[in-house]
């Protein structure tokens, strides 16, 4: 029966209290640089200045986006990419 990380601090105190510290402190760290860790997108664009923008998840947070992508993305579509399987997608487009 596998336990979980509290439990195995608690079994085991001697290593426990470090590892709790340690948790403490990325989490700490994890914290304070999140969502403003990104100083280019993935395909090279700063995300800074004119180039920033925000958009917003279906929970209403908000998060920072590449407006020269999204202006890319909006106008070409974006990349259809193969189902996870690696098999390609096989569309029906003979409708209903």
């Amino acid at each position: 029966m596998p336990i979980n990380f509290f439990d195995h601090c608690q079994k085991f105190p001697e290593r426990g209290h470090e590892a709790m510290a340690l948790v403490e402190k990325n989490g700490a760290a994890a914290r304070k640089r999140k969502g403003h860790a990104l100083t280019h997108c993935k395909r090279g664009h700063p995300i800074a200045g004119a180039n920033l923008g925000y958009k917003k998840y279906t929970n209403c947070c908000f998060y920072r986006c590449c407006i020269a992508c999204h202006n890319y993305h909006s106008q070409h579509g974006a990349e259809m990419k193969p189902a996870k399987s690696g098999q390609p997608l096989k569309l029906d487009l003979r409708g209903p």
